[in-house]
């Protein structure tokens, strides 16, 4: 393969591709130079494995038939005319070097499958735009499977996609979830020595200033709540709280069904107007059957935390081929899985609004209001709060992007199905929890006070006159009241 021409690397690419790691993470904005690299590497390999110069065949996956067409047309098919011992097939987007030797296959996430006969002789796969097809099925159920022959290399190349599977990997990579073997860069245009900087800020300036698509596209952001996202309300150093629910509380679920695609089960409390997720439980390619046995064993194993009823989508009642329903299937579960109580299966609200008004509800759930120094007191903390191992609730509502062309809907192309099982479950109505009666003494209060800080038990006049004094100063008004404060 000495006519093989393989396009020299700039130093920030070449720094990618002499890394140890066999998997990579390559999250760069346009013009990064993210094909290149790609090229390079099914080529001659990296320094986590070996490529097409080895002797191993590579994958480059796009994520439809339009894309894989472009890198076919733009990246190999040129460069491989002038290869003697190169046999291109067009229309297969294959090219063997040699009689038996080894294959570049550029391949369509919409045609997965047909990587799975390719793992005796496959080196490495190169995923573009990572964060727009169904990576985490592509990985689990093929990808991963077809590399483990050779303990093949994996390199994902992509702009971030607020939601995306890709973008997850991103962050359990930094935050050291994923193990030695896995690498991750971040690059935007600047790091491209041949682009003049000029015409990158006028790339810039095509964007709105401080739009979600100038984060993602340019700079490569992993975004986490603010503007142009479905939750720009979200923080989660408010919404995350790892405070029990309260004794009394009441329980309820929301259930999206997937089976090809995820599905997700949320266990809620209710305490008054306070609600909180306290776990989730997500799924792929399990019967319904399963999924309700397992909801149901998982609520039991906890004292006081079995649900009354779970909100279900609508369409796990629809009957398509005669047999059982999807609801059936699952409330059978549940009945089996916790026979001496039975957990309700029910319907969430359809209609024409539905969605809106879930989105509505839940944009009303995590409002806070925040004081001058963007602190949220304790009296002013959001309806919803989310526990920490409600994990997939906690990674989907702050990246979840909303819909371009309908700003009032999250966008159904990312991964959804934790915010749609919230929000069945928000619109469900959540049942009501009285708190016990309380006996509360003349000289005790077990409120706060205006600024966030818990009130003293013991109720002496110098506490009271302290607390009191306090409120003023927040206020800026004069106490007054029997434990409040009484505005100027």
């Amino acid at each position: 393969m000495s006519a093989l021409h393989v396009p020299r690397l700039l130093s920030h690419q070449q720094a990618v591709a002499d890394a140890p790691e066999r998997n990579k993470l390559i999250r760069a904005g346009r013009r990064w130079g993210k094909s290149r690299l790609a090229f390079h590497v099914a080529m001659v390999g990296h320094g986590g494995g070996d490529g097409i110069a080895q002797g191993r065949s590579v994958v480059w996956l796009a994520p439809d038939y339009p894309q894989t067409q472009t890198i076919w047309r733009e990246e190999v098919e040129p460069r491989m005319r002038r290869v003697p011992q190169a046999r291109i097939n067009a229309s297969e987007h294959t090219v063997q070097f040699g009689t038996n030797g080894p294959m570049l296959a550029v391949r369509s996430a919409q045609a997965i499958e047909g990587i799975r006969g390719m793992g005796k002789t496959l080196g490495g796969i190169v995923v573009d735009e990572a964060a727009h097809l169904d990576l985490e099925y592509a990985l689990r159920n093929v990808l991963r499977p077809a590399l483990l022959d050779n303990a093949g290399w994996l390199l994902l190349v992509s702009t971030p996609y607020a939601g995306s599977y890709f973008n997850q990997l991103c962050h359990e990579v930094l935050d050291g979830t994923r193990d030695a073997s896995w690498a991750h860069w971040h690059g935007t245009p600047f790091d491209n020595a041949k682009l003049n900087r000029a015409e990158v800020q006028q790339l810039i300036a095509e964007y709105p200033a401080g739009s979600a698509e100038l984060q993602q596209e340019v700079f490569a952001e992993l975004l986490q709540g603010g503007a142009g996202l479905a939750f720009a309300e979200w923080r989660s150093d408010v919404h995350v709280s790892a405070h029990e629910p309260p004794g009394h509380a009441e329980w309820w679920g929301g259930l999206d069904w997937g089976y090809a695609s995820p599905g997700v089960f949320v266990l809620c409390a209710a305490s008054g107007e306070r609600v909180q997720v306290r776990w989730d439980m997500r799924w792929r390619e399990q019967p319904p059957y399963e999924i309700g046995f397992t909801i149901a064993q998982r609520c039991r194993a906890w004292p006081l935390h079995l649900p009354t009823f779970i909100s279900a989508d609508s369409a796990c009642w629809a009957v398509t081929d005669g047999g059982p329903t999807i609801a059936e299937e699952l409330q059978r579960g549940l009945r089996d899985g916790c026979p001496e109580f039975p957990i309700a299966l029910v319907s969430a609200p359809k209609g024409p609004g539905s969605r809106v008004a879930g989105k509505m509800l839940l944009h009303q759930a995590l409002r806070v209001t925040p004081g001058e120094d963007g602190s949220v007191p304790a009296w002013a903390r959001p309806r919803l709060t989310v526990h920490p191992e409600a994990r997939t609730v906690v990674q989907t509502l702050p990246a979840l992007p909303r819909d371009a062309k309908r700003p009032e809907d999250v966008d159904t192309d990312a991964d959804d199905h934790a915010y749609d099982a919230l929000r069945y479950a928000l619109m469900a109505r959540e049942p009501e929890a009285a708190p016990p009666p309380r006996d509360v003494p003349e000289n005790r209060h077990p409120g706060f006070t205006a600024s966030g800080k818990r009130r003293s038990r013991d109720r002496t006049d110098e506490a009271i006159l302290r607390e009191e004094l306090e409120d003023m100063v927040y206020h800026g008004g004069a106490p007054g009241g029997r434990y409040g404060w009484r505005g100027a």
